[in-house]
């Protein structure tokens, strides 16, 4: 089955046929029906157009009543009304006649090389302020001299600090601060200068002045707002102060109000173009970068250097640095002095993992601006978010050594050397942080579960160290070493599908008490999707127990942790530079597990559509979902890709891979070096076998097996011509066709067809279909819910050969096992002769799918138990106990099940959990003592 047609297989489109004089419309899901003349000719295929693959667009932002009317108003004299027109950015052509007001306008839409910036016509301040934001600060300070207003004070401190001459630009932002008129808020901006200049001075000199208090800043902006509601200075700076205390919600609403004062504003777009990147929303982040290109462009000015900084780092977050090298050349080719651009410069490089030249470009732009920590800060960021954790301390260090009071270092180096486990350093960092910036949310959060993790104890292995607050979780602890040591082996050694590749640090786990304390653990906010995750050498999971603070409940932790202790050995076998989507493919891979019939249901459905992720979007499934299924059908289609690459080019195909990109090779040069095919060649390959495993598991059909809907029009063609009589029909022949375009059989005479009013498919119909296609897992299927649907959802005796026929025919299907499960749990299928142990094999294939649900493993356990199957009870019992570990009930079966097995340690070791579990019921610790007693007995 080769590539589905995008053309033909969307949801939700309808297809025009039209053949002659015959027409007719019909929705089609597989086959297609094609009315000819003989000789058979090509008949013609209108498509109505596609589901929107618009790129998004910048969200509109319409500008305030209040506005509109302030610049309407009829009592304003022309000038008053250009200069509001200017301040708002609602500017015309007409405006910016003059190099004034024009390089005004510039200044708004960030085009710093518009020629009035050049002019000497226009005011010196907004000539200084393009210098500033290109790093021209001596040039800037030219402009200054003899100029004392509060924004001339401001800008001086910036320019100085560009320079990286620190303590100049402390002394004249303290000129601006200590300013009492500016200070007092009775004018909104020259507040929004003063408050600018004390960010200047906390940067150099730390918060301890009054201008660096976060609630005086924002309570005094609150109080400017009030006072000049049309103020677009006020919320743009709120804005920027919250986005810097990690409050992106409050931000975005400033954000909102400064752009409906001032549509045209750089500045606030870029702002929601960063969150987006923050995100993961490239998208939406490219659309902004693209309306910030519109700005600059309507001044006829080049490119807007903002929006090449958003592309650059938002390829920088998808481990793309040659287009951010692209996207900043251009930058730095007109503003070689740019600092932004220098400083992602540096970070492009090191994301390339060329560590020496992410070294040089530090280096130099040290020696422009000396003293400053921005290139060094953002190659650490760009390696921490790279898992490159040993590198991105030294940078991060390099940046809290060059500016010991800039909270955001501090910050950066706390969070990361949390994330690599090594809590001291990241307890020094973050304490620091705090200091300097003690109303930043994340560093709140994280100080707060360095507070929790003090009162943990721990238990260790050879290879893992457990770390659990004590108390309840202290059963579960005791218990998981064993388990980790078995599952190190699964994962590192040399058997199929095996790392072969063992961590040199020992793997720390945290078993996190409830949903709230893991999220914080891992984000540092309080809410994330999933109940474990690995950082590293750090894995964090949460308690699998029930409760209000449980996201999930009971759950698998085995299969869970292993997977993510496949990332932890993945990430040290290639250095930390896998790619997310093959990260996640070897992790599936290795949970040991079948695959379900809802994944295989998404990957037949997206394989159908088109919509598989193409190798350059995948990523994206995981870190941005647009839509609810995507992250599901990112880890699903990455092991559907994993499984394929070890049947296609072998075992140890992905081991190369992964040894590819550890030397530093990008994605496309690793399918090449690895496995010796272009990238795009491997995902065609991918594509064609992956329509094979798609009809394995009965979603789709064979080539010549006719769909449901094709039978439907025959059978209601063959019903028209006995009502017309073969003599009325038109001299023309259909043929069904499946989606490749091969016919499936011949119609015969044919005439119009309404597709809307095709009659439902009988009972007799369907049997007389499966009596010609029994093996046709669509008709079982159909025949199997129609059956139900008769008996009221509850299957009988009678259905037994027809539910095993249809878990045949469909392998992926669930539906056929719990039927089949239910009439032998109620006596009917062994009323019927079947034996008691057939239900065993269903049981076990619902059972090795439940990731959630002791239930089956119990039942199982039950079954082997009743039939002396001693050894499989016990590990089903043991399944059940690990998937709900505090559960009294499966505890006590699986003591009883050890002392029958005469395993006492085993016994021992459940019923002292159930002294834990309920620790009133005195009879547990009864037990306890006679276990002891004959274990010292036997000794």
């Amino acid at each position: 089955m080769g590539r589905p047609r995008r053309a033909l297989a969307r949801r939700g489109r309808a297809l025009m046929i039209t053949c002659g004089p015959i027409g007719f419309m019909r929705t089609l899901a597989a086959a297609l029906v094609f009315a000819s003349a003989a000789p058979l000719a090509i008949a013609q295929v209108h498509a109505t157009a596609p589901a929107s693959d618009e790129a998004p667009r910048a969200p509109t932002i319409e500008p305030a009543r209040s506005l509109l009317r302030a610049v309407s108003a009829p009592f304003l004299t022309e000038d008053e009304s250009r200069a509001l027109r200017l301040e708002h950015g609602l500017w015309t052509e007409a405006d910016l006649s003059d190099p004034r007001w024009a390089a005004k306008a510039a200044i708004a839409v960030g085009a710093w090389d518009h020629p009035s910036l050049q002019d000497e016509g226009a005011d010196p301040l907004d000539r200084a302020e393009a210098l500033v934001a290109i790093g021209e600060g001596e040039a800037a300070l030219d402009l200054l001299n003899d100029l004392d207003s509060i924004r001339a004070l401001r800008l001086r401190a910036e320019s100085l600090l560009v320079l990286g001459r620190t303590e100049d630009a402390a002394r004249e932002a303290a000129r601006a601060v200590e300013d009492r008129a500016s200070m007092s808020g009775e004018d909104a901006s020259a507040l929004v200068e003063a408050l600018r200049a004390g960010l200047v001075r906390t940067r150099v000199e730390g918060a301890q002045h009054a201008a660096g208090d976060f609630h005086g800043i924002i309570g005094a902006l609150g109080q400017a707002r009030q006072g000049a509601p049309l103020s677009w200075r006020v919320r743009l700076l709120e804005a920027e102060v919250l986005q810097a205390k990690s409050n992106p919600a409050e931000a975005r609403a400033a954000i909102t109000e400064a752009l409906r004062h001032h549509p045209r504003l750089a500045p606030a777009w870029r702002l929601i173009a960063e969150q987006q990147v923050d995100t993961f929303g490239f998208d939406a982040a490219t659309a902004i970068a693209g309306r910030l290109d519109e700005l600059t462009g309507e001044l006829d000015a080049g490119p807007s250097a903002a929006g090449a900084l958003v592309r650059a780092r938002a390829a920088l977050r998808v481990g793309d640095p040659e287009t951010a090298e692209r996207e900043l050349a251009g930058v730095l080719e007109r503003f070689p002095n740019h600092q932004g651009a220098l400083s992602l410069h540096a970070a492009a490089a090191a994301r390339a993992f060329d560590f020496d030249e992410a070294q040089r470009r530090v280096d130099a732009f040290a020696e422009r601006s000396p003293g400053l920590a921005d290139a060094a800060l953002a190659v650490g960021v760009a390696l921490s978010d790279a898992r490159q954790y040993a590198e991105a301390s030294a940078f991060l260090n390099r940046a809290v050594e060059l500016e010991p009071n800039r909270a955001e270092g501090w910050i950066e180096l706390g969070m990361l050397e949390m994330q690599w486990g090594r809590d001291s350093a990241a307890l020094d960092a973050l304490r620091t942080a705090a200091r300097l910036d003690p109303f930043h949310t994340r560093v709140d959060n994280a100080l707060r579960l360095f507070t929790e993790l003090l009162t943990y104890d721990t238990l260790d292995s050879e290879h893992f160290r457990v770390r659990f607050r004590p108390g309840i979780d202290r059963v579960l602890a005791e218990e998981m070493l064993v388990e980790l040591e078995a599952m190190h082996e699964r994962v590192t050694g040399d058997a199929p599908g095996s790392i072969r590749h063992v961590p040199s640090e020992r793997t720390l786990i945290e078993l996190m008490p409830d949903h709230a304390w893991f999220s914080v653990r891992i984000t540092g906010m309080p809410k994330i999707f999933t109940v474990a995750a690995a950082t590293g050498r750090v894995i964090a999971m949460e308690s699998p127990k029930s409760g209000p603070r449980s996201s999930t409940g009971p759950y698998d932790w085995l299969r869970v942790v292993r997977h993510e202790y496949v990332h932890t050995v993945t990430l040290s076998r290639t250095n930390n530079r896998i790619p997310h989507w093959l990260t996640e493919a070897a992790a599936v891979h290795l949970e040991d597990a079948p695959r379900d019939e809802q994944r295989a249901r998404l990957l037949a459905g997206a394989y159908a559509a088109g919509e598989l992720f193409t190798m350059d979007r995948i990523n994206l499934g995981f870190i941005r979902p647009e839509k609810p299924t995507d992250r599901a059908l990112a880890y699903a289609q990455s092991h559907w890709m994993y499984e394929f690459m070890i049947e296609r080019f072998g075992d140890e195909a992905p081991l190369r891979f992964m040894d590819a990109v550890a030397e530093g090779l990008l994605q496309p040069r690793a399918f090449e070096n690895a496995l010796g095919v272009r990238e795009a060649d491997f995902y065609e390959s991918f594509m064609a076998w992956a329509g094979e495993q798609v009809v394995a598991w009965g979603l789709a059909l064979p080539r010549g097996v006719p769909s449901v809907e094709a039978l439907r029009t025959r059978a209601a063609i063959a019903a028209m011509r006995d009502d017309e009589g073969e003599q009325d029909a038109p001299a023309r022949r259909g043929f069904v066709f499946d989606p490749d375009a091969e016919p499936v059989f011949d119609l015969g005479p044919i005439t119009t067809i309404d597709a809307d009013s095709l009659p439902r498919v009988t009972p007799a119909q369907l049997d007389a279909w499966l009596d010609e296609h029994p093996a046709h897992p669509k008709l079982l299927g159909l025949k199997v819910r129609a059956e139900l649907e008769r008996r009221n959802g509850r299957p009988d005796a009678s259905m037994l050969e027809l539910l095993e026929r249809y878990a045949e025919a469909r392998p992926v299907a669930e539906l056929p096992h719990r039927m089949l499960v239910t009439l032998y749990r109620s006596g009917e299928a062994i009323a019927s002769g079947r034996s008691p142990e057939g239900v065993i094999p269903h049981l076990e294939w619902l059972d090795v799918r439940e990731v959630y649900s002791p239930v089956y493993a119990i039942e199982l356990a039950r079954l082997y138990a009743d039939a002396g199957a001693r050894t499989p009870a016990l590990e089903k019992a043991e399944r059940a106990v690990r998937i709900s570990p505090f559960n009294a009930e499966y505890r006590d079966f699986a003591a009883r099940i050890s002392l029958v097995q005469r395993d006492i340690p085993r016994a021992e070791r459940h019923i002292r959990a159930l002294t834990v579990l309920e620790p009133d019921e005195p009879m547990h610790r009864a037990r306890l003592e006679r276990l002891r007693e004959l274990r010292a007995s036997e000794h």
